[in-house]
């Protein structure tokens, strides 16, 4: 089963168009801040999470934090991503993404060429992570867990899964990406 949405979830692309925008506007009491040296400054929880994703190299680690704060502050947010992306079976159909630009075909994250032994192990263990994804998160939800929990559940999920399979969905585990940082 395949939950389908019209809402459409924000990108990286328009977080950091929002930064720039907010960047280049100028501070509503410029004029008093400059005269009181001793002005408090406060940052909204918001402007920080924008911040904190700013230093992420990777793409994907970006949306991972935004979609893990706006699940917290967002209960119905939370729960559609959760179950959209449990059920979401499109690797195991489909494969991960390819660059068909030129021949022969090859893997986007790794410019590997494409074979049918790769692509069928591929989606092999894809049918595993989907299979248990949806046992996690059904799991899940029968404890009562919150939403936004089950969806760090999942995506922690995916961060135990093979080396190889996450290279091929050009996946970064925030470990990792702490460790190098």
């Amino acid at each position: 089963m395949q939950v389908q949405s019209s809402t459409q979830l924000p990108s990286s692309i328009n977080i950091w168009q929002r930064q720039k925008e907010l960047a280049e506007m100028p501070p509503a009491n410029a004029a008093t801040s400059a005269a009181s040296p001793s002005a408090n400054v406060t940052i909204s929880q918001a402007a920080r999470g924008l911040a904190a994703t700013e230093t992420s190299p990777n793409p994907w680690l970006t949306y991972r934090a935004m979609a893990l704060r706006e699940a917290e502050a967002d209960p119905a947010y939370a729960k559609k991503t959760a179950e959209q992306f449990a059920y979401d079976d499109s690797f195991e159909k489909h494969g991960p993404l390819v660059d068909i630009t030129h021949d022969p075909i090859r893997y986007s994250a790794t410019g590997e060429v494409v074979t049918e032994e790769s692509l069928a192990a591929f989606k092999a263990e894809a049918a595993k992570v989907t299979a248990g994804r949806i046992a996690l998160f059904q799991a899940e939800k029968a404890k009562g867990t919150a939403d936004a929990q089950i969806l760090d559940k999942l995506f922690s999920f995916v961060d135990g899964q093979s080396n190889n399979y996450l290279r091929l969905l050009n996946w970064a585990r925030p470990s990792l990406q702490n460790a190098s940082a």
